[in-house]
This record gives C-alpha cells, sequence and structure tokens, in this order.
C-alpha cells in the first residue's frame, strides 16, 4: 500500500489507474471528491495547453476551461464592471463548475490578473492589425487606432468604454499587481503609437518628443470616450480628436503634409 500511494503523489497515467479501487472506496470523503475535481481540472487544463499550443481557429476545437472563464470574466469586467461582477455570474456564464474555477484561479483577482494579461495579447491582433491595415501612413495609423474607439462607442451605444481605462479607474488603487498590469497594457498601447511616430520620420518636426506625444494620444482617447459615454453622444469624442489632429498638422515638419 504504501509504495501505491508514493506512485499515486507523482500522478503517473498507469498507477492512477491502479489507484482507483481506493478512491472509490473513499468516494464519499470530502478529500477523495476534491481529488477528483483536482484530477478533472488537470485533464481539462492539459488539453487546453494542447490547443493553444496548435493555435486558435476554426477546426481548433472548443476552447479550453480556463480559456472560458478568463473569457466570460473579460467580458462581464467590461460590460459590468469588476466589482458588480459576481463568481457565479462567471461560472454561468462560462458553463463550468465552482472547482474548475478555484483550481485555475485562487481568487477573483487572480482571474482579472488573468483578464489583463489576455488584453495584453488581444492588443495587437484585436486593435493595431485592424487598424494598420487601413493605411500605410504612420500617423494616418494613429487615427485609425482612434476611429477604432470611436466605432466601438457607436456599435455599444455608449455603454462600454475602453476596457482597460474602466478597469484603471475602478482597481487601480485597490491592487498593485492590478495596477501594474493596467500599467503595462497602457504602455504597450503607447508603445505602438511611438513606433507610428518614429515611423513618421521627418513628417513630424525634430524636436517633437515621441514618448510623451504617445502618452498625450493615449490620455486624449481615454479622456474622449469618458466623456462621450457621459454625454452619451459622439460629438465630445470627435471634436476632441478632430483637435489632436489640428496638433499633429502644427507640429508636422514645414517640408510634408499630414494625409487627412
Amino acid at each position: 500500500m504504501k509504495r501505491k500511494k508514493n506512485r499515486m503523489s507523482h500522478g503517473a497515467p498507469h498507477s492512477r489507474a491502479r489507484a482507483a479501487p481506493g478512491r472509490k472506496r473513499i468516494a464519499g470523503s470530502s478529500a477523495a471528491q476534491g481529488r477528483r475535481l483536482e484530477l478533472d481540472a488537470r485533464e481539462l487544463d492539459r488539453g487546453s495547453s494542447r490547443r493553444r499550443s496548435q493555435g486558435a481557429g476554426p477546426g481548433r476545437g472548443r476552447p479550453g476551461t480556463r480559456e472560458k472563464l478568463v473569457e466570460s470574466a473579460r467580458n462581464l469586467f467590461w460590460s459590468k464592471g469588476y466589482e458588480a461582477t459576481g463568481m457565479a455570474e462567471i461560472l454561468s456564464a462560462a458553463g463550468v463548475k465552482s472547482g474548475s474555477l478555484y483550481y485555475f484561479f485562487k481568487s477573483k483577482e487572480a482571474l482579472l490578473l488573468a483578464v489583463l494579461d489576455r488584453y495584453v495579447e488581444l492588443l495587437q491582433p484585436a486593435v493595431i492589425e485592424p487598424a494598420f491595415a487601413r493605411t500605410r501612413d504612420p500617423i494616418g495609423r494613429i487615427f485609425a487606432v482612434l476611429d477604432g474607439y470611436r466605432r466601438m462607442l457607436l456599435e455599444t451605444g455608449f455603454k462600454q468604454g475602453c476596457p482597460i481605462g474602466n478597469l484603471a479607474l475602478e482597481m487601480s488603487d485597490k491592487s498593485e499587481a492590478v495596477r501594474e498590469k493596467i500599467a503595462l497594457n497602457f504602455d504597450n498601447w503607447t508603445g505602438a503609437v511611438r513606433q507610428c511616430l518614429l515611423d513618421a520620420d521627418d513628417a513630424l518636426a525634430a524636436d517633437v518628443d515621441r514618448d510623451r506625444l504617445a502618452t498625450f494620444v493615449l490620455t486624449v482617447m481615454e479622456g474622449a470616450v469618458m466623456v462621450a459615454r457621459i454625454r452619451r453622444s459622439i460629438a465630445p469624442y470627435e471634436q476632441a480628436i478632430a483637435i489632436l489632429r489640428t496638433y499633429f498638422e502644427r507640429i508636422a515638419s514645414t517640408t510634408c503634409t499630414l494625409d487627412k
């Protein structure tokens, strides 16, 4: 018996099969139930890992349990906010049981951190690449990104703003780990804008500080989104972006004209 227990602690597939009768004899105990939940979740996680390594897309199979939880939480945090979203809502939206949730995430904050990691992954494919595909002009690409937020406001009826901005307002003073993840998302966003400013080369005056300008673009976007939501009107957003464009025209090199 002692040797069987040692094998079982290493989690080898064949040793688990031999130990099955032992688990059946203690099926009524909470320890055995917890062990089965852990094993089930572990198998789901292995399947999720295989799917992640293969890549997502048609024909790749359904998302794994962890992905369902993260995506459900992401959508709920965006539409309702972090504090207003209950764990039961996340479980219901994901279609999973609480045992699996707490196998992957020890707390609600841990799930939020995973959501913020997911936004880091989504920045390029969901925000930057679609906008950049619309134009080859570096400055035009910045305004294409900003137009994406304009479309989001209209499509959601001003009910959903920038998800990172929403979480920054709600959570930045409640958790240092969350604040750092939010800052990372903002850094990556401004990094993409900064690269456009560098690619613009001599389209902008030589003394323009690209780092500060990238941060300025972010603050204009976030502020304009917030005011547009409060006013339930796209006018404040469009006015802010129009003024930003005028500013870009004023700091443009005297030998260049920015694309409209």
